[in-house]
């Protein structure tokens, strides 16, 4: 056998390990993984062009919340009426809705993750999916670091998975940490202040049987 034949060989067997070793719930942790860091530089971004048009439009600008209003607001070139603001001129406001236009199409992008990451939840993930949503799954599958590993813990530790930072600080303070990504269902999100603590206990008690039953019974 030659060098050729052996080096055949070696990367066949190379490329079957990684294809064993592959699961698709990598998929969902760089899915997930990329939409939150297109969130953070979608706000940042949405921050830097509020204060900009605020120079042009200061009275309306204050006025409105969500960032997809204020896109729509500044590509609907809307005229202003005896603003304090500045005059700008047109290659100011060009300038400032092509930014605009530029954060639009990340949003476009952030949906199209977050469509991809719906798909493939309810692919490998059936039963999880029927519990909340599917990037609340995705999240704690990222947390977790895959879908075997979010399998095998209990419901206490899924409780408070992406709660890092308050379970340290409790460790001073010997209160434990209960918002992690599980507060962050609707589920919890729209209880009575007085039993959210309640329902994310009973939801991350579905969640750990739901992951046990989507993970095992494939394998």
């Amino acid at each position: 056998m030659n060098l050729k034949e052996l080096r055949k060989i070696n990367l066949d067997e190379t490329s079957k390990k990684i294809k064993e070793s592959f699961s698709k719930d990598l998929l969902i942790i760089r899915a997930i993984h990329n939409l939150d860091e297109l969130i953070k530089v979608i706000n940042k971004l949405m921050g830097s062009l509020r204060e900009w048009y605020s120079y042009y439009y200061p009275e309306l600008i204050r006025n409105i919340q969500t960032n997809e209003e204020i896109l729509d607001l500044i590509l609907s070139n809307k005229k202003r009426n005896d603003s304090i603001g500045y005059d700008f001129n047109n290659e100011d406001l060009d300038l400032i809705n092509n930014f605009a236009k530029s954060i639009k199409n990340l949003y476009s992008i952030k949906q199209e993750q977050e469509n991809y990451i719906d798909r493939i939840i309810k692919e490998i993930c059936p039963k999880l999916s029927k519990i909340t949503e599917t990037l609340v799954i995705a999240r704690l599958i990222e947390k977790a670091g895959s879908l075997k590993n979010l399998a095998q813990l209990p419901s206490s530790t899924i409780q408070v998975l992406g709660a890092e930072t308050s379970f340290f600080k409790g460790l001073k303070t010997k209160k434990s940490p209960k918002f992690g990504v599980v507060f962050s269902s609707s589920l919890v999100v729209n209880a009575r202040k007085e039993d959210k603590s309640k329902i994310a206990r009973k939801l991350s008690n579905k969640i750990a049987l739901a992951a046990r039953q989507d993970y095992y019974g494939k394998h």
